[in-house]
């Protein structure tokens, strides 16, 4: 599967203006691509490698004849159907790629509106990208499209750089990889939480600095917590709860800033919470220091690993 990203514009940014033609968009992409080499190349599946061979990225201009949609009338709906979005703007392909050598990794498509309005997406193979790469991807050619006279004198550089420590050529697994398939019958909703609903939470807890992503988080477990206790006669069960862990600023020593890879661990936390109504502000507590304990985890396993690999 795809890392994807979609970026609207209104607008506000006019369609003559040459610095968002789709050449612009092009000769920027094509000026920032070889500091990313490895997305123009190809997955080899059965060697879990990536060719660098400078097959290229996929770009793909769109265009909505009908004079009658605007960007405006999309976001609207999408509030209400969270996959138009996807079904729209994303790549056909976007939950099949890597099964043909042919697939490239970094996908492109920009789609323009009569009304003025402009939708960027940008899909990479999560293969070799987690969401940070991509997001280092977008910060430096965003200034590369905004400034292409400029493009050296960029601050931010990607890095491929990996210590031989962390992780040897032979630690990617040679057996049967985990198979991921993709049901379009899932159901996806958005859910919006208010800044001043979150601040208050946030005063109520022993810890207030507690960040808003674990906030947020521990409200949402809380809710399919409740969901799982209501199915289960009013009776709590265990349950894991499991959080994508950036490693950049976590390793020993720290990897750049700017690494771009799969620099993640998955951290599973075992939790039971008691049979108490759902919103509590006990059980709220509980699940934050649940998620902060969670994010030290995987430290102590790289540590290990780190340790075990010099002969310590």
């Amino acid at each position: 599967m795809n890392v994807g990203v979609i970026l609207l514009y209104d607008n506000s940014i006019s369609p003559n203006n040459p610095k968002q033609t789709t050449t612009h968009f092009q000769e920027s992409l094509s000026k920032i691509l070889p500091q990313f080499y490895p997305l123009a190349g190809r997955y080899i599946k059965k060697d879990h490698s990536v060719d660098c061979n400078d097959s290229g990225a996929e770009f793909v201009e769109a265009q909505v004849v009908d004079d009658d949609v605007t960007l405006s009338d999309v976001i609207l709906t999408s509030k209400r159907e969270v996959k138009l979005l996807n079904d729209y703007f994303l790549p056909p392909k976007f939950h099949q790629v890597d099964e043909s050598p042919t697939d490239p990794l970094l996908s492109i498509r920009i789609t323009r509106f009569k009304c003025g309005g402009l939708v960027v997406s940008v899909s990479v193979s999560h293969r070799i990208f987690g969401a940070s790469s991509v997001g280092t991807f977008l910060a430096i050619w965003s200034n590369a499209n905004k400034n292409p006279g400029m493009v050296r004198s960029i601050k931010i550089r990607p890095s491929f750089d990996t210590p031989p420590e962390f992780f040897p050529g032979n630690y990617i697994s040679r057996g049967n990889s985990i198979k991921m398939c993709w049901d379009p019958n899932i159901v996806v909703k958005r859910f919006s939480f208010h800044k001043e609903a979150i601040t208050s939470l946030r005063s109520k807890l022993r810890l207030p600095e507690n960040s808003r992503v674990r906030v947020v988080s521990a409200v949402i477990a809380d809710a399919m917590i409740g969901v799982d206790r209501a199915k289960q006669s009013g009776k709590s069960r265990a349950c894991l709860i499991a959080q994508a862990v950036n490693m950049r600023r976590r390793t020993f020593a720290p990897l750049p800033k700017h690494s771009c890879r799969n620099w993640l661990i998955l951290s599973p936390t075992r939790c039971m919470i008691p049979n108490t109504v759902v919103g509590n502000n006990n059980n709220i507590q509980e699940l934050v220091d649940i998620l902060g304990d969670g994010l030290e985890k995987p430290s102590l396993i790289v540590l290990k690993y780190f340790l075990r690999r010099v002969g310590m």
